[in-house]
């Protein structure tokens, strides 16, 4: 994985290790179940259904060029800064 810190975001492009494997572009939305019923409705085809992972949820699909990208969200992590501590999403 390779991450790079821009401000207080920290923006990732996972390269996996099998060969023939596609490098996945990740997007960060607030809501990945909402996002991904959005984009179905456009006829996004995802390559699953949502995912659990340690942040909270992922899914991924691929763009008209073949292009990997996915959306992810931290739904499961305790946001704090400097005035306000938010819980993650149930």
């Amino acid at each position: 994985m390779i991450a790079f810190k821009v401000g207080a975001q920290e923006p990732a492009i996972i390269l996996k290790a099998q060969p023939s494997a596609k490098p996945t572009i990740w997007f960060t939305v607030d809501d990945v179940k909402q996002e991904f019923n959005r984009l179905k409705t456009k006829g996004v085809q995802f390559c699953s259904e949502p995912f659990l992972i340690r942040t909270g949820l992922a899914v991924e699909f691929e763009d008209p060029l073949g292009n990997h990208l996915g959306i992810t969200d931290y739904s499961a992590v305790q946001i704090t800064t400097n005035e306000t501590t938010f819980a993650g999403r149930d």
